[in-house]
């Protein structure tokens, strides 16, 4: 298992091409300096209290797949508790 660590930047959701709704959440990862985007579909509620500007460590699952226009890409998918970090 992975895990990101950084900084929420937002949580929303967007529709896939299949009409299903998808929640994300868009994480500043602070060791490889870019934001990244983590589905949060989950079944255990382990993203309760993710909000906007705190200070996360999210694991996660790592899926790499390739895109309808040839694009390579990472999907990434909560896999256990979300835990708030206190510096």
């Amino acid at each position: 298992m992975q895990y990101i660590e950084g900084v929420v930047l937002h949580r929303k959701s967007f529709q896939s091409k299949k009409g299903k709704e998808i929640p994300v959440v868009s994480i500043l990862d602070e060791y490889d300096k870019f934001s990244q985007v983590v589905d949060i579909t989950d079944f255990d509620n382990h993203v309760n209290g993710v909000s906007k500007g705190i200070k996360v460590r999210l694991p996660v699952r790592s899926r790499p797949g390739v895109s309808d226009r040839g694009n390579a890409f990472i999907n990434y998918v909560v896999a256990g508790p979300v835990v708030e970090v206190t510096d």
